[in-house]
């Protein structure tokens, strides 16, 4: 009976160890898109920098048909 009490004891600290490894796993995921939920909210918190689009590029469209001849 001794060996058989040793295996279930050995069974169930296996089960336990499984389970926490499990849990910590899940914890760590978590704890990941706890993370990038914080910068997004930080982000977001930031005023808005002033944006002033330079349409550098662009010019060639409000030239004219004549114009771009």
């Amino acid at each position: 009976m001794g060996q058989l009490t040793a295996m279930s004891t050995a069974t169930a600290i296996d089960r336990v160890r499984g389970e926490l490894h499990r849990e910590l796993a899940h914890m760590r995921t978590n704890l990941d898109r706890f993370e990038i939920l914080m910068a997004a909210l930080s982000a977001f918190r930031r005023p808005v920098p002033n944006y002033e689009p330079a349409f550098r590029n662009m010019g060639h469209l409000m030239l004219t048909a004549h114009e771009l001849h």
